[in-house]
């Protein structure tokens, strides 16, 4: 009989799609016994990014391979470097929340020791709840996604030695009833309308190249629209 290949055992969020780990998971640490500061990430409302190999790899990943080369993957933010750390399940590269002395983080990326890949960003969507308001900057979190999806796809092949086809998820939660904020090239930001309900956005990409990328990121971005009613306008010159 012909062998059938047995789906990846890929890693099961946690408190929601966007977490991979359990509340006050230490993540990451800076500094010694005395002056220790470990790293969380709050579950609060986030938006993710996953890439997950279909066949298992044959063996773990080495923690310091991980570590040497995470910062290929940027930390799922608008701002550039990070920390880099390994932890139990690989290594990560996130962005500390402030001067870092909180001990939370505003966002991070992690490559796991069995080839999957799981950016969440928490920061973004925090920045709009003010002035009795939760509000989803779309551009912002549009342009997170089209820096760091190019950058997942090539860390996955590269280094973790995944080779295509890959699972890929995007996602938004703890969003349902926020306001969908948009800035478009001919007129001030303005909300698009509530969301109704979080975002889950799976496919299946044969293939890394320009066109395949452009086609799942538009059709993720259309998806949150869909969520409030209407359609995307065209944001960040894309596509």
């Amino acid at each position: 009989m012909p062998e059938t290949t047995k789906p990846f055992p890929e890693r099961k969020p946690a408190s929601s799609d966007a977490f991979f780990f359990p509340p006050r998971s230490i993540l990451g640490a800076v500094g010694e016994t005395q002056d220790r500061i470990e790293f969380y990430l709050e579950h609060i409302s986030a938006f993710y990014l996953r890439v997950i190999p279909t066949v298992e790899l044959p063996r773990p990943l080495r923690e310091n391979d991980l570590l040497q080369k995470v910062h290929m993957l940027g930390n799922f933010g608008k701002s550039h470097g990070g920390t880099q750390r390994t932890n139990e399940d690989g290594a990560c590269i996130f962005d500390m929340r402030g001067n870092g002395t909180s001990g939370y983080l505003d966002s991070v990326s992690q490559a796991f020791r069995n080839g999957e890949l799981w950016g969440v960003n928490v920061t973004v969507l925090r920045q709009g709840q003010r002035d009795n308001r939760n509000m989803i900057y779309q551009n912002v979190i549009e342009q997170v996604y089209m820096a760091s999806l190019p950058l997942y796809l090539e860390f996955i092949q590269k280094v973790s030695g995944v080779s295509l086809p890959v699972t890929v998820e995007a996602g938004m939660v703890g969003v349902k009833g926020w306001e969908l904020i948009v800035a478009t090239d001919y007129g001030p930001a303005k909300s698009a309308g509530t969301m109704y309900d979080n975002v889950k956005f799976r496919r299946l990409l044969k293939s890394d190249d320009a066109e395949t990328q452009r086609k799942f990121l538009l059709q993720f971005f259309e998806t949150i629209f869909d969520q409030v009613g209407v359609d995307r306008p065209r944001l960040n010159d894309f596509p």
